[in-house]
């Protein structure tokens, strides 16, 4: 199956998201063909080591308000149905 950019832009907000939920979704079930750069798991222990030392990422809180992880007062999840 093909879809083009016509076909796409057809579709509601709604459907091209639960398309794309489900390309996710197979996505994750699938072993890994790339591997993730050096650079990228860098930072992200970086950022677990700030997580388990109490201290916020910086450019999280100026973008995005108070870090959602650290207060404990995550924002209700929204499903596409």
């Amino acid at each position: 199956m093909r879809l083009d950019i016509t076909e796409i832009s057809r579709m509601s907000k709604i459907e091209r998201l639960k398309t794309m939920e489900t390309i996710w979704d197979s996505l994750i079930r699938e072993t890994p063909e790339i591997e993730s750069p050096e650079w990228h798991r860098d930072i992200l222990a970086d950022r677990k080591r700030n997580i388990e030392r109490g201290i916020k990422d910086a450019n999280f809180s100026k973008k995005n308000g108070p870090d959602p992880f650290f207060t404990g007062k995550l924002p209700p999840t929204r499903g596409l149905d």
